[in-house]
């Protein structure tokens, strides 16, 4: 009996260098798309954050004579009403109309240092617009939802660190040790969220922001009559 001796052939150096760089060459195309698609969820869960924003503020303008949420004495954020809406927690410090004012990070910006960092607190993350606003009268008084002339072009909320957005339209980055100060920030992709008095949620361009926000034309947070 002839015994038949089975030959395995291997694969040569080349043949083998041939591989590895074909799989480099896939996973520095894939990689990319990854961290789009990654990016592109956090952009997704911003917009949805701000969308609920934006209703909680028409529901909130419904119990309150048509005001929108006052943006301050208590902040936006502490205000009891406004976080039992959003689905935010409510512990009250001192009196009714303060509340502990941590959010739930699914609250909160996915790419904010409120996320990033740990620090759950919504300016951190968002910020009001305090256009019109008068520094005697912006601890009082809010926006009455009538008086807007536009409604669909006056942005409430902004994707910011702090408390309010002030009109600054230069595209800064975010850093750990920053200070809440009222800056949009742009943090998707050199995008800017913004959710709108009337519900809608925008992603904004450094040029749609600085032609729109600072210029005597503004739509977006100008379109409103005199008086309170």
């Amino acid at each position: 009996m002839i015994n038949q001796v089975k030959c395995v052939r291997k694969f040569t150096l080349i043949e083998l260098l041939t591989v590895v760089a074909i799989v480099t060459v896939l996973a520095g195309m894939l990689i990319p798309v990854l961290f789009g698609a990654r990016a592109a969820a956090r952009q997704i869960k911003c917009t949805g954050n701000l969308k609920s924003f934006t209703q909680a503020g028409a529901l909130y303008a419904e119990s309150f004579s048509d005001y929108w949420i006052p943006p301050a004495n208590p902040a936006w954020y502490d205000r009891i009403e406004f976080r039992r809406l959003v689905g935010a927690s409510v512990k009250p410090k001192n009196s009714l109309e303060n509340a502990e004012s941590a959010f739930p990070a699914g609250m909160l910006c996915p790419e904010s240092s409120a996320v990033r960092f740990n620090r759950p607190f919504a300016y951190f993350s968002y910020g009001v617009t305090l256009d019109n606003l008068s520094e005697e009268n912006y601890r009082r008084y809010a926006f009455r939802l009538p008086r807007i002339r536009k409604p669909s072009g006056a942005a409430a909320w902004f994707d910011a660190v702090g408390v309010y957005a002030t009109t600054n339209s230069n595209c800064f980055t975010e850093q750990e040790n920053e200070i809440p100060n009222g800056r949009i920030i742009y943090r998707h992709r050199k995008m800017l969220n913004a959710g709108f008095f009337d519900g809608h949620v925008a992603s904004l361009s450094p040029g749609i922001v600085a032609k729109h926000w600072d210029s005597r034309l503004s739509q977006f947070n100008r379109y409103f009559y005199e008086g309170n």
